[in-house]
């Protein structure tokens, strides 16, 4: 009888059971598509801006070379992007500036002015910065991409003879007959840079030139206002004459530095054709979703970058060191995906101790640098997302980027929970190699005693659609996902897809290996025509053989069927009622 009435009771606990879920607590597993229909742009990379602690720093060599490797060395972040900033140079009657640091040396040679007759000898005066440029240059290796860019044209070339701003902030400030002194003040510095061994490879020659801020007088920083449409315009075509004539017609010229995407939209759409044809990339400071197709639309497919970028950002729960670092991270994916932008420049990654800003601290007692959990989750980006690769939009929190050249996919994910999250990441056109595998690499925790680009020993197991894995609290991982191989969409040698093979094809594969316009992943794969897994002269020479009818293309396969990994994740570790997240 006893024995009856245990079974039973038995028997009940087990119905109740399984009519529980199987834990209270137990979170339920979030599916994350990452699709190949949701790539947005080439990554041209990371970088930042020099202004300020560049010119600080170069002062000592030993800490100038410290940073330089912190931030474009293969230890480091890996970034490649260099700002450096053109100082225009005021009166030397004026001392409105309070602060030293907005006051970059220009490079007109003060003892030989004649202001008078614009006449001048350009002389590397600003010392400190540059050797802060030329350190993080030779730690970037062969990936810099040094880009020029100036507040303002040197004060005698004003109408206020003030490089604070017009007397009237909204009025425009170069003089009317010296944009092609100006413009042939930045291409001089350019040729004067190649001459000591650094390539400039843009010239950004306005910054917030639509912004009312820029004031004779001003105590902030330099300034000019250049009205858009015919102004902007004429400074643009001014620089691009002005460069040819120095030899430097492959230095591209990035527009406009605007403080926010609408002002950006408006300053191309008012550019006249010339003009706008000659923009060779898009420099913003600011996202928005309101503004985002606006922007894209105006930029149409010219590159969009992020510059002078940061802020006091924050995210997690409970996440102490971590909460600017999610916060920072969160802001880049939201940059990037809203701009559908190439790059993320910092504004300073070097702050001065104490800050909530930038990436590296300068000590107090200025006797060296030190790291914050930003600088870590910088990296989480910068060090697994090069240049080269196509970025592909997932949701608020996760970010990915494709490298066709080495069949891998990886992707950055935030979890700004105070509890562990698992996730299913499912791929959508792709193919798995049975080669493939997945490493991780993960941030979380304080600066003391948190992880710092720590490989995870256990790593998720692949499957043909994916894998599952559980993000720890408060943590940024890295997953890089090898054997992956995105599907053809479309004709080999239809490169824009327009339904022929033609001239366009050719000019487009020709423009992508002189590394003027890079092609997408998705385009990279039409252009591959012989399959070797990278777009080159023999691609082009095939492309063109077939517009000109001397040889049918033949496309080689990139890999076999047989190759590919086939195995299905058990159902026991999908996820049953959990939505779906991507990109749209």
């Amino acid at each position: 009888m006893i024995a009856k009435k245990l079974i039973s009771v038995m028997l009940t606990a087990l119905l109740l059971t399984e009519q529980l879920p199987l834990s209270a607590g137990a979170a339920e597993r979030e599916v994350i598509t990452v699709s190949a229909e949701n790539s947005f742009a080439v990554c041209e990379g990371w970088g930042t801006d020099l202004y300020r602690w560049g010119e600080r720093l170069g002062r000592k060599n030993d800490i100038c070379r410290q940073a330089a490797d912190l931030l474009y060395g293969d230890d480091g972040l890996k970034m490649n992007i260099i700002r450096y900033n053109v100082g225009g140079g005021d009166s030397p009657e004026h001392n409105h500036f309070t602060d030293k640091d907005t006051m970059i040396p220009s490079w007109w040679n003060a003892d030989l002015l004649d202001a008078e007759k614009l006449s001048y000898t350009l002389t590397a005066r600003d010392t400190s910065q540059i050797n802060a440029l030329k350190k993080s240059a030779e730690a970037a290796g062969s990936s810099a991409k040094v880009e020029l860019y100036s507040f303002s044209p040197p004060y005698f070339m004003t109408v206020s003879g003030c490089t604070a701003g017009a007397v009237y902030s909204g009025s425009d400030n170069i003089r009317n007959d010296c944009y092609d002194n100006y413009a042939a003040y930045l291409a001089g510095i350019a040729a004067k840079l190649k001459t000591s061994g650094v390539n400039v490879n843009s010239i950004a020659p306005m910054y917030e030139p639509s912004s009312l801020h820029w004031k004779a007088g001003s105590e902030l920083q330099e300034g000019c206002h250049i009205s858009q449409g015919k102004a902007q315009s004429k400074l643009i075509l001014s620089l691009r004459t002005a460069l040819n004539s120095k030899g430097l017609g492959t230095v591209q010229i990035s527009a406009a530095d605007e403080a926010d995407m609408s002002a950006a939209a408006a300053g191309l759409n008012a550019l006249d054709a010339k003009a706008r044809q000659t923009v060779n990339k898009v420099n913003i400071h600011s996202t928005d979703t309101a503004s985002a197709e606006q922007l894209i639309s105006a930029a149409d497919e010219t590159p969009v970058r992020i510059t002078e970028a940061d802020g006091l950002y924050t995210a997690g729960e409970n996440a102490g060191e971590m909460s600017s670092a999610l916060g920072l991270g969160r802001q880049m994916i939201a940059d990037l995906t809203r701009a559908e932008a190439s790059a993320w420049v910092m504004y300073q990654a070097v702050t001065d101790s104490g800050s909530s800003l930038g990436l590296v601290h300068e000590k107090s007692d200025n006797s060296g640098l030190t790291l914050t959990q930003r600088y870590y989750t910088y990296g989480q980006f910068s060090r697994y997302l090069h240049a080269g690769q196509t970025f592909i939009k997932v949701n608020d929190d996760t970010i990915a980027a494709y490298d066709l050249r080495t069949g891998t996919l990886n992707i950055v994910a935030l979890n700004c929970t105070a509890e562990e999250k698992p996730v299913k990441y499912t791929f959508d056109g792709f193919d798995i190699l049975s080669s493939g595998e997945v490493a991780a690499v993960r941030t979380s925790g304080g600066l003391d005693s948190g992880e710092h680009w720590q490989m995870l020993e256990s790593t998720p197991k692949l499957y043909k659609t994916g894998f599952s894995t559980e993000l720890a609290p408060n943590s940024v991982t890295t997953f890089t996902v090898s054997g992956v191989m995105q599907k053809v969409s479309g004709i080999f040698g239809d490169i824009n897809r327009d339904g022929a093979i033609n001239v366009t094809d050719v000019s487009l594969a020709a423009a992508h290996v002189k590394t003027v316009k890079p092609l997408s992943a998705e385009k990279q794969l039409r252009a591959d025509v012989n399959g070797d897994g990278s777009v080159n002269v023999t691609d082009i020479s095939l492309i063109s053989a077939q517009v000109k009818g001397k040889r049918r293309l033949e496309p080689a396969p990139r890999y076999s069927p047989d190759a590919l990994l086939t195995e299905e994740e058990p159902t026991d570790e999908l996820p049953t009622d959990a939505e779906t997240s991507g990109g749209e």
